[in-house]
């Protein structure tokens, strides 16, 4: 089976960080965030395409479409408002 695309990943990135975390195995930390460290292995359990590494993992993080979906500080990620916790003004 060949390898997921950005916007798969993306999509899965998505359900992960807004959605469902436990279900990926994720706990996200204050205000949403959750190691890029621990995204990796959340994403393997998809299936074994979806052995990604940090290199393809990368683009996906960032600018998807047009608008930001996830914001990077570090290495960490969050989903861009994220879902956890409420709007801060």
């Amino acid at each position: 089976m060949p390898a997921p695309s950005r916007s798969e990943i993306s999509r899965v990135l998505s359900h992960a960080l807004r959605h469902a975390p436990e279900e990926y195995g994720l706990e996200l930390e204050t205000e949403g965030w959750a190691p890029v460290g621990d995204v990796i292995p959340a994403l393997r359990l998809m299936g074994p395409e979806w052995a990604v590494d940090g290199k393809v993992l990368h683009p996906s993080l960032g600018f998807i479409g047009s608008g930001r979906h996830r914001r990077i500080r570090g290495w960490k990620v969050r989903s861009n408002p994220p879902q956890c916790c409420p709007a801060r003004r």
